[in-house]
């Protein structure tokens, strides 16, 4: 009889301590699926847990606070898309009237990472809520910057993810200067955006 009980016991001991143990790998692996699932900035600032349905940007200007924006916030849109006329692609926040607008523009062919572009008016921008302009210029080599994509999207709908470094320079559009020595913005954030259709 005592053997039995011995062995009873040492049976429930068993499949107690094998329960635990899942237990314990599935807690450990939801952790690394929601860590993983959040996309960042490269210095760790900002970040953005993709949501479906919804396009986000996160950034911060310079050692400014980061701040988050998604399609509830931007009247406009937050959008990606390849314009053919330019053989590039826009990362946007597009035609907002109650958002600062941004476009980081760069020749993105799959993830990796890729140079900021300009040529003529094709070219990375920010515009504030009250009219200040910023740009990317030909005429300086102290802004620009990268942008890394570390998912692409090869059809409209797909999650284009990544993360951004760069720096504009303050544009006066009265009377076409570009002031890159006192006026020079960095840009570092992320974002997680639904590609739309090509432009």
């Amino acid at each position: 009889m005592h053997s039995t009980l011995f062995f009873k016991f040492t049976l429930l001991l068993i499949t107690l301590g094998m329960l635990f143990v899942a237990c314990s790998r599935d807690n450990d692996s939801n952790d690394s699926n929601d860590s993983s699932n959040a996309i960042s900035s490269s210095d760790g600032s900002c970040s953005i847990t993709p949501a479906s349905g919804i396009s986000a940007i996160c950034y911060r200007i310079g050692d400014g606070n980061a701040i988050t924006y998604n399609d509830t916030d931007a009247t406009g849109g937050i959008k990606t898309y390849y314009d053919s006329s330019a053989n590039v692609t826009h990362i946007k926040i597009d035609n907002s009237t109650n958002v600062p607008k941004l476009d980081i523009i760069a020749q993105i062919t799959g993830t990796g990472t890729f140079a900021t572009y300009h040529v003529g008016r094709t070219t990375s921008q920010h515009i504030t809520t009250t009219g200040g302009y910023y740009t990317q210029s030909s005429s300086y080599t102290t802004d620009g910057g990268n942008v890394t994509i570390t998912n692409y999207a090869t059809t409209t709908g797909e999650r284009m993810q990544g993360n951004f470094n760069f720096k504009l320079c303050k544009y006066d559009i009265t009377t076409h200067v570009v002031d890159c020595t006192n006026h020079l913005w960095q840009f570092i954030g992320a974002f997680d955006i639904a590609r739309t259709a090509d432009q």
